[in-house]
């Protein structure tokens, strides 16, 4: 009985090394393409500045980017939850299944962009209804150059799904490292003479690259035929998940794009200045996907072999992981947000006005990373579970919320309402999501746990808002970055010093306590 005990906890140990060596590798990995992204941008916003052109270009780019994440969203969790089953029955099969896909992704993609291209001019007027017919013009060509773009944008989801299910998730993340690079490269060395163009042929160079880059990754589990199985019942499986998918990541496109539609008509640059914002909000939204997609990987494998026990261990261990970790990180964002700012985007062109609309929006943001981990993690239980109709239910109802939350608020918060109403919307999703993971997992009775440390969490983070409120009003002889470094550590120790206690209990260790006990009930 030791030896067994003994057995079980050395391998018990060896996983969460395993799955702690993977999240540090992603963490570092993310915060490393995440500093050359600020870079990216810090040379994009001292370039080009917060103009109408810059608005122009964000716009197109925003609308294609949406959905890229759409389309990479849906078909990564379809694929993985479907893969995942194949693969433990039939390698061959599995094989045989992503060539389908493959054909499927590039053939749909193609028609997306073509119905792009022919709805281009209803579009730029849906996108800017405020525009004059010029900026609309203008703006129906941008979105016509970049229509191809999408195409390489769904190969590449293809490549990143096949790699994530067969965890191997540091190629997927080096995408971001090599758009970066060849965005600075392009606008340092082309800008004098072509102008925002580098910028725009910058758009079509980085993704080729990643696109050749993760088929030459993923290599060793493609199997391309000639023949198509689209009658199969994989292909009606990851075709049927696939539907409620799309309506439900489909929300947060709409909900993107009514936003930049009230943003438009607060003035020249103030969409430049919103999309600086979220590119400082999505350094956290991404490491919140990479830690999903881990766990989301870890949660499918427990469901298809049906092990219960350790797909209470994975979600509770994500669970808390997540909401420790990115708690302190949204309420340093919030209050900091103008320090971020300037110390990321503050010089050349781009102006005190430009720096306070992007820390309006930022702030806004700031309020949706714990709520945006819990319902990213609750979804990919139900994912999972190939129960995509209750998440599609959820963003759906949380979508509408948001566009009468961003209208109403608009009017009287500007800038810094839309993003806080999208907070609101992302906050009412997790709750929702979060319920009906506790009805299908949780008895009333063995989500004690959460109880026991809600009170810390309370607690760590009413000590953080507390330091960083009051150290950022009293330094204020300092530089804006050495001031920033000093408020965060600070607020930071505080924070961790109130929940030791869980820290040593329940993120280093799984609560076998309650996993135990949840076992004989």
């Amino acid at each position: 009985m030791r030896l067994d005990k003994h057995l079980h906890n050395k391998e018990r140990n060896n996983r969460q090394n395993e799955l702690f060596h993977i999240l540090t590798s992603i963490t570092g990995l993310v915060i490393i393409s995440k500093i050359f992204g600020f870079i990216k941008q810090m040379v994009m916003a001292n370039v080009f500045g917060a103009t109408i052109e810059t608005d122009l270009v964000s716009l197109s780019q925003g609308l294609y980017g949406n959905i890229e994440y759409v389309i990479a969203q849906v078909f990564t969790t379809a694929f993985v939850s479907i893969y995942i089953y194949i693969k433990s029955a039939d390698i061959t099969k599995s094989k045989i299944f992503i060539s389908d896909v493959i054909k499927l992704m590039v053939g749909g993609s193609c028609i997306i962009a073509a119905a792009m291209v022919l709805c281009s001019p209803l579009l730029s007027r849906i996108i800017a209804p405020s525009y004059s017919d010029d900026l609309c013009k203008r703006l129906t060509f941008y979105i016509v150059v970049f229509s191809p773009v999408l195409i390489v944008f769904s190969i590449t989801a293809v490549f990143q799904s096949i790699l994530n299910a067969n965890n191997r998730y540091i190629p997927c993340q080096m995408t971001g490292l090599n758009q970066s690079i060849i965005t600075i490269i392009f606008i340092l060395t082309m800008t004098g003479k072509i102008g925002i163009w580098s910028l725009i042929i910058s758009s079509f160079v980085y993704p080729l690259w990643n696109a050749v880059y993760l088929l030459k990754k993923s290599c060793l589990y493609l199997g391309l035929t000639k023949e198509t199985h689209f009658k199969s019942q994989e292909i009606h499986q990851f075709i049927k998940m696939m539907g409620p998918l799309f309506v439900g990541y489909s929300m947060v496109f709409v909900n993107q794009q009514v936003d930049k539609i009230l943003v438009s008509g607060l003035g020249d640059g103030v969409v430049t200045a919103m999309g600086y914002g979220a590119v400082l909000s999505n350094l956290v939204i991404t490491l919140i996907a990479s830690f999903c997609t881990v766990f989301f990987t870890r949660l499918t494998e427990k469901i298809s072999i049906n092990d219960g026990m350790a797909v209470i261990a994975v979600f509770n261990k994500a669970f808390f992981l997540l909401i420790t970790i990115f708690l302190p990180v949204s309420i340093i964002t919030v209050l900091c947000a103008k320090e971020i700012v300037v110390i990321a985007f503050g010089r050349g062109e781009f102006g005190n006005k430009a720096v306070s609309n992007a820390a309006m929006a930022l702030m806004g943001y700031g309020f949706m990373f714990v709520p945006n981990s819990i319902k990213n993690l609750c979804s990919r239980y139900m994912y999972g579970n190939k129960d995509s109709k209750t998440p599609m239910a959820n963003s759906s109802l949380a979508m509408i919320v948001n566009i009468i939350m961003s209208v109403l608020l608009v009017k009287k918060l500007g800038i810094f309402g839309i993003t806080f109403a999208s907070s609101i919307a992302e906050g009412m999703c997790a709750l929702l999501n979060m319920a009906q993971v506790k009805k299908e997992m949780f008895s009333s009775k063995n989500d004690y746990v959460l109880k026991r440390y809600m009170i810390l969490w309370i607690i760590g983070g009413g000590v953080c808002a507390l330091l960083c409120f009051t150290l950022k009003n009293i330094i204020n002889d300092i530089p804006v970055f050495l001031k920033f470094i000093v408020v965060s550590i600070v607020s930071l120790a505080g924070y961790v010093i109130c929940i030791c206690p869980m820290l040593i209990r329940q993120i280093i260790c799984i609560d076998d306590d309650f996993l135990n006990k949840y076992h004989k009930k």
